[in-house]
């Protein structure tokens, strides 16, 4: 039987694992959003005009 104590623990462990992925993936989106120029489709006209 699982005591109450070690399921908070091994979802603590989970959380943080997920919260430092978290973390990596929005660095690595900061750094794309850097390098790469802002694409402003909005402004631009359809290729059928």
């Amino acid at each position: 039987m699982i005591d109450l104590s070690d399921e908070v623990y091994r979802q603590q462990q989970q959380i943080s694992q997920l919260e430092t992925k978290v973390r990596h993936l929005a660095e690595r989106l900061q750094l794309i959003a850097t390098l790469e120029p802002a694409n402003d489709s909005i402004d631009e006209i359809p290729p059928h005009y």
